[in-house]
């Protein structure tokens, strides 16, 4: 009973909560040497790159399909624009005029770049789902060659079969039997 009063305890199921692992996992993360404080706007732009990340790697996993040239880049790509909404702050002040806007520029950069790369393993995988295999890809010529190749193996390994059992037979046989077939 104790074990299953240990899976009952709050701390468990907690963990089992989504919204309190995704807050575990962003305070987990180690702030950037460009994060000042709580307080400042670089707190807030990080954290809110870092949700729009999480945001966009569950659309990416939710996707299920081989993307085209209709299939909007918002998918995997977060928007400065974005960004400057969830902050309050204008795009062109967080990205461009700040004295810290290079580096939240580079940190943006390189959360779009992984999520570019997630997108392009998790296309990969959709064309890999999506790629026809089996006999309606051949045509009836190589179809016709394989098998007539397989049947000839066939009779092959069976005329090897029976052979090495005719072997065996004769070298079994008693040898006034072999006398008497004139098989000496």
């Amino acid at each position: 009973m104790d074990d299953l009063d240990a899976l009952m305890s709050d701390d468990f199921l907690d963990s089992l909560d989504v919204k309190n692992n995704d807050d575990k996992h962003h305070q987990q993360v180690d702030w950037p040497v460009w994060v000042k404080s709580e307080s400042h706007t670089t707190y807030r732009v990080w954290k809110a790159i870092l949700k729009l990340k999480v945001t966009k790697e569950f659309q990416i996993a939710n996707f299920g399909k081989v993307a085209d040239g209709k299939t909007p880049k918002s998918l995997y790509r977060i928007k400065k624009s974005e960004v400057a909404l969830a902050v309050g702050v204008s795009a062109q002040s967080i990205f461009r005029s700040s004295m810290f806007s290079k580096y939240v520029l580079q940190f943006f950069d390189v959360a779009n770049k992984e999520l570019l790369e997630r997108h392009q393993r998790e296309q990969k995988k959709q064309k890999s789902r999506f790629t026809v295999t089996g006999v309606r890809t051949k045509r009836k010529d190589d179809l016709v060659f394989e098998v007539q190749e397989l049947r000839n193996k066939v009779k092959e390994l069976e005329c090897r079969q029976v052979k090495d059992t005719l072997d065996v037979v004769l070298s079994k046989m008693p040898i006034d039997l072999r006398r008497k077939l004139r098989m000496y």
